[in-house]
C-alpha cells in the first residue's frame, strides 16, 4: 500500500469520508479509507495498492465489466449483456449528435469491445486498449474489433489522429490522471471529442448507499469525481465542456447492486423485496433529478457523462 496525496490538486490535506469494503471480499476484511481533498473535493483512497499490484483485484469472474468473457452465464449475466446493448447504442447516440459522420475513434479500456463493435456496425474506424487479456483475447476473437491489449503507454505513435477518444468508467481507474488526459490530448485531433464517463459522487444513490454504494468498488476505483472536479481536471489539460448527460441504465444498476452489496454486508435476505422495491424508487429518482440537475453545476445522477472538445 502506498499513502498519496490528491491525486488532482497535488494537496495532502485531506479528510477521512468514508470506510469501503471489497465488494468480492469476506466481511471481516479491513476496508479501504476513502479521503476527501479539503482543496477540490476529490474522494481518493489514501492508502492504495501500489499499482504494480493492482492487477490481482480486477482477478475475478464476478467482476462486471468482463461478464461478456465468461463461458456460464446465470439470468443476471444474461439480464446485464442486453442492459449493456441498450448502452452502447445510446452512447453511440450521444457522439453521432456532436459528429458529422463516422470517423476514427479510440475507446480506452475497452474492456471486452462491445461499444467498439456497435460503433464499427455504422461505419467507424475503431481501435481498444484493454489491459486485461483475457477481456482483449475476447474482443479481438470473438467481436473481431482491433484492441490493443496494454495501457496509453502501449500505444505506437499516432499524434493528432482520433476524431473522438472515449473513457467509459475508465478515468477512477488510473494512477495518474494528469498523464492520461495528456496522452488522450496528443490523439486527439483539433476539435476532437473527449467522452468521459465516471460515476458521480454527488449523486443521490451515493448518499443514500454511503460505504456499500456499488461504484465506490474499492480498490479498483481510485477516485471518485462531482462535476466541479472532473471539469477543473480536464480544463487543465485544454479541454472545454461541450455537453453533459446521462446513462440512466447505470442509476438501475447502481441501486440493484449496491443493495445486494448491502445484504452481502451484513443485511438480512428476508428483507430482500423490500430491497428491490427500495433499489427501483432510488433508480427512478435518480434518473428524474439527474435529467433536471444536468442543466445547473452539480448534476446529481447516477454517472457523470461529459462530453468535451479539444
Amino acid at each position: 500500500m502506498e499513502s498519496v496525496p490528491c491525486p488532482a490538486c497535488h494537496t495532502k490535506n485531506s479528510s477521512i469520508k468514508l470506510r469501503v469494503p471489497d465488494r468480492f471480499s469476506a466481511e471481516d476484511e479491513t476496508p479501504f479509507v476513502l479521503v476527501e481533498c479539503r482543496k477540490c473535493g476529490l474522494l481518493y483512497l489514501n492508502p492504495r495498492p501500489i499499482e504494480e499490484q493492482s492487477g490481482a483485484f480486477y482477478e475475478n469472474d464476478a467482476y462486471n465489466p468482463f461478464i461478456s468473457a465468461k463461458t456460464e452465464k446465470n439470468t443476471f449475466d444474461r439480464l446485464y449483456d442486453r442492459i449493456r446493448k441498450h448502452n452502447n447504442r445510446s452512447k453511440r447516440k450521444l457522439i453521432e449528435r456532436h459528429l458529422s459522420g463516422p470517423g476514427r475513434l479510440l475507446d480506452v479500456g475497452c474492456g471486452t469491445g462491445e461499444f467498439l463493435a456497435e460503433m464499427a456496425s455504422v461505419g467507424w474506424q475503431v481501435r481498444g486498449i484493454e489491459r486485461d487479456a483475457k477481456a482483449a483475447a475476447y474482443a479481438v476473437e470473438k467481436l473481431r474489433v482491433n484492441v490493443v491489449r496494454g495501457t496509453l503507454d502501449s500505444m505506437p505513435s499516432v499524434e493528432a489522429s482520433f476524431d473522438v477518444v472515449t473513457m467509459w468508467h475508465v478515468l477512477e481507474h488510473v494512477y495518474n490522471p494528469h498523464k492520461t488526459l495528456m496522452q488522450i490530448r496528443d490523439l486527439l485531433k483539433e476539435g476532437g471529442l473527449l467522452v468521459v464517463a465516471v460515476p458521480n459522487a454527488h449523486s443521490l444513490d451515493a448518499k443514500i448507499y454511503q460505504q456499500n454504494w456499488v461504484a465506490y468498488d474499492a480498490p479498483r476505483h481510485l477516485q471518485h469525481f462531482n462535476f466541479k472536479s472532473l471539469r477543473g481536471l480536464c480544463e487543465m489539460h485544454g479541454f472545454s465542456v461541450l455537453k453533459k448527460a446521462l446513462l440512466p441504465v447505470d442509476s438501475f444498476f447502481n441501486a440493484l447492486m449496491s443493495e445486494k452489496l448491502q445484504e452481502q454486508k451484513g443485511g438480512s435476505s428476508v428483507l430482500r423485496p423490500l430491497r428491490w422495491l427500495r433499489a427501483g424508487i432510488v433508480a427512478n429518482t435518480a434518473v428524474v433529478l439527474g435529467k433536471f440537475s444536468n442543466y445547473f453545476s452539480k448534476p446529481v445522477g447516477s454517472t457523470l457523462l461529459v462530453v468535451f472538445r479539444k
